[in-house]
């Protein structure tokens, strides 16, 4: 399970609130997602976005018991990706220091899961944010590219399964080699590979290449 949150500190104009975006996904599928007005108005951009993960935090919870209530094992943390370096950091010290006693408890929220085990917080890069298409008003430019991995995936986005690799093979196991499905069209990958005879086993770096890169039968040129 991964969850994408985002906030958007003064969303509304008005009433001054933030905006709170997530997204949860069960293998790569969009099985949940928030957006909505903080209850609260946030003067910084670091309360906000607290705000936000203590509310993931608690769909989370409520996400891991419905899929146990239904027989599907969680296995391992839930990935928790945010664009906000100072709340990720936060999170991840147990012995952080809080001084606006507003934030204090949902420091404290996440931070129990965090020790439990629950979840894993990472930070992201703001561009490449799925959950930002919905706390701002974005382009279709803009949120196409972020979303298009995971609404319209198509069978033919990754390697296929017969492909060729380019270059020599040497005896380390960890090198920079070119998968290649045609001469204009190359994915280069970092790979950690198993040789036996004309089977290739490998693992990449690239999270979209992974489940077709399992085996490949290949030849050397």
């Amino acid at each position: 399970m991964t969850t994408y949150v985002d906030a958007n500190l003064l969303h509304d104009y008005i009433t001054g609130r933030s905006c709170t975006g997530i997204i949860h996904l069960f293998n790569k599928t969009v099985m949940d997602w928030f957006s909505k007005l903080q209850s609260n108005v946030e003067t910084a951009t670091y309360g906000s976005e607290f705000t936000v993960l203590r509310t993931a935090v608690d769909q989370i919870h409520d996400l891991r018991y419905s899929a146990r209530a239904l027989g599907v094992p969680i296995i391992g943390p839930i990935y928790l990706f945010g664009d906000n370096l100072s709340t990720i950091i936060s999170s991840t010290k147990s012995d952080g220091k809080i001084a606006k006693r507003w934030n204090i408890l949902s420091f404290h929220r996440v931070r129990e899961a965090v020790a439990h085990g629950i979840v894993r917080p990472f930070h992201i890069d703001g561009k490449d944010n799925p959950a930002d298409v919905l706390s701002k008003h974005t382009s279709s430019s803009v949120w196409y590219e972020l979303m298009r991995p995971l609404i319209f995936w198509r069978n033919n986005d990754t390697v296929s399964d017969e492909c060729e690799i380019e270059g020599s093979i040497s005896e380390s196991n960890s090198q920079v080699i070119n998968l290649s499905k045609s001469d204009s069209d190359i994915i280069r990958v970092n790979c950690t590979y198993i040789l036996a005879g004309t089977d290739f086993s490998m693992k990449t770096n690239n999270a979209d290449a992974d489940a077709a890169a399992e085996s490949f039968r290949v030849r050397f040129v």
